[in-house]
């Protein structure tokens, strides 16, 4: 019975990490959008503003290697889930 307990605490806490990983990865998706419309919008207007060219293809680079890492930790948390599950 403890061993259940255990168990069934263990995927909840997994449970809660993957839902965290994966709100943080659309919180991102969406701040990337919010950053590339601003900068468009700016740029059409003819606004300068403290979003560059160069610092918006900065942010892209460290957004896709952030999402990569946060991929790779996912798949890492889905599998040990899938393990428990199958204890």
């Amino acid at each position: 019975m403890e061993n259940m307990v255990s168990k069934a605490a263990a995927v909840k806490v997994i449970e809660d990490q993957i839902k965290w990983y994966t709100d943080q990865l659309d919180k991102q998706a969406q701040d990337l959008h919010l950053m590339e419309q601003r900068f468009r919008y700016n740029d059409q207007r003819g606004i300068d503003d403290s979003i560059t060219l160069d610092g918006l293809i900065l942010y892209k680079q460290d957004y896709t290697t952030r999402r990569a890492r946060q991929i790779a930790v996912l798949a890492e948390l889905l599998d040990v889930k899938g393990a428990l599950e199958r204890l």
